[in-house]
């Protein structure tokens, strides 16, 4: 299956338009259709992650990096996080985020926290981003143990 029929699919799953998925990802609904009928099949990678999270799937499904409808996954936001390093993959994600925000798919508390992330300076990012990871991985250790 090609990555514009898995688009299709999972749009056709989530009963949307391709006019919802436009505006949910921050394209033209001419982009999803390209997409759809593989017309352009170099999606940008932020493009990729937005549709990822919509449909809930990894974008490594999407892709075709993996084949199986078992290898569709909803990452939680902290199992992204702690991936993440201080650089553009970490803005690639707040914007993600605000997309989502954006799209009302995050609690009231997450929208919040968004909002106050994007109003630090980068030394404060630096240290959340250590903080939460710090955090994260001690929830880890005491889950596994």
């Amino acid at each position: 299956m090609t990555i514009g029929e898995k688009i299709r699919q999972l749009r056709e799953e989530h009963s949307m338009t391709q006019s919802d998925v436009a505006k949910k990802v921050g394209v033209a609904i001419q982009t999803i259709f390209k997409y759809e009928r593989n017309i352009v099949t170099n999606i940008p990678s932020e493009t990729v992650e937005k549709l990822a999270i919509l449909f809930g799937v990894s974008p490594a499904y999407l892709m075709g990096w993996v084949d199986e409808q078992t290898e569709k996954k909803n990452s939680s936001i902290a199992d992204i996080i702690l991936h993440l390093q201080y650089d553009d993959n970490f803005f690639n994600f707040i914007n993600t985020l605000n997309t989502l925000k954006a799209t009302n798919q995050l609690s009231a508390l997450q929208q919040e926290m968004i909002t106050l992330i994007t109003k630090m300076s980068d030394d404060q990012l630096k240290g959340l981003l250590v903080f939460i990871k710090s955090t994260l991985e001690k929830e880890t250790e005491t889950t596994e143990e």
